[in-house]
């Protein structure tokens, strides 16, 4: 933490994700922050310790973070349509973002792809995806009070958004920490298995969906993952290939199946939970057969027992 305050300066009238989230960056980068919002042409601005979003120049050794003068302030280094010019958001992260992830590169970069990319994204004017998805920018701007010209009540919600944004970044950093481990326990996992199987079976329970994980997964061709869950002994099977599924009357009327290695419970027609790993394996085997996921004579069918409703 920062003995001292310092002061920070960005535009009134209404506020925008990308100065938020660059307030949110240096409050969580340690600075105690004092922040003015001020007309574009105040000379105040250049007095300030921190110039967000206004100056018209990027000067970071002095405090500037703004990308409105003319030629912008630069473009992100990853292919497109990733390369997308930086605004204040991305300034900032820029400069303190690599602290806040401890040095770690690959964390820095992860979380400026998932969550200021797209925020610098919509302050450009740039869509990067479609669908009916509300971004982090719209959710920042609806903070905004219906007068923009009552600077009292826009500053109190200006902070308010910029508590928001710093929950935001704080669990986007988690996040990504996470997803890295997960991918890590898959290759691991991957490693200590001889050629490409359709069932990977993994020590711990992980998140697979991140796209580290997915893309680990799809690239070594695995259908079905396996790993420990819900209460000791049980067993989570989760279909990983999204053209496959449980037969649906399996999952029927949340299904329950019984056999000699244990019970297996369908939670959806891609999840289920087995009460022992040999059920899981057993219940993997037999879901593949069945979509001849298997080197198995291209005729062979083999039919499910019916599904009993649990009564406990």
């Amino acid at each position: 933490m920062h003995s001292s305050k310092v002061t920070v300066v960005t535009h009134r009238g209404r506020f925008h994700a990308d100065e938020a989230f660059g307030v949110a960056v240096l409050s969580l980068a340690g600075y105690k922050l004092k922040v003015n919002r001020v007309s574009r042409g105040d000379p105040a601005i250049h007095r300030a310790d921190f110039k967000l979003d206004v100056g018209k120049r990027h000067d970071p050794d002095r405090g500037y973070f703004d990308h409105h003068q003319g030629g912008g302030a630069g473009r992100r280094p990853y292919p497109a349509p990733h390369n997308v010019p930086y605004a204040t958001a991305g300034l900032v992260w820029q400069k303190f973002g690599l602290s806040l992830c401890g040095g770690d590169t690959d964390l820095f970069e992860a979380v400026d792809r998932a969550l200021f990319l797209h925020v610098d994204a919509v302050d450009c004017g740039l869509k990067l995806y479609g669908g009916e998805t509300l971004p982090v920018s719209t959710i920042v701007a609806q903070h905004n009070h219906d007068d923009e010209t009552d600077d009292r009540e826009q500053h109190r919600r200006f902070m308010q958004a910029v508590a928001m944004c710093k929950a935001i970044i704080t669990n986007a950093i988690r996040d990504a920490r996470k997803q890295r481990r997960c991918a890590g326990v898959i290759r691991g996992a991957l490693r200590q298995q001889t050629g490409k199987q359709r069932v990977l079976e993994l020590p711990e329970q992980v998140e697979w969906r991140g796209k580290e994980s997915k893309q680990l997964l799809v690239e070594n061709g695995v259908d079905v993952l396996i790993m420990p869950g819900g209460h000791e002994g049980q067993a989570l099977v989760h279909v990983v290939n999204r053209d496959l599924a449980f037969a649906p009357q399996w999952c029927k009327g949340g299904g329950v199946m019984s056999g000699s290695e244990g019970r297996v419970v369908f939670t959806n027609h891609r999840h289920a939970r087995a009460d022992t790993p040999q059920a899981a394996r057993a219940l993997a085997t037999t879901f593949l057969k069945l979509n001849n996921r298997l080197d198995l004579d291209e005729g062979w069918r083999d039919t499910p027992q019916n599904p009993q409703k649990h009564t406990a």
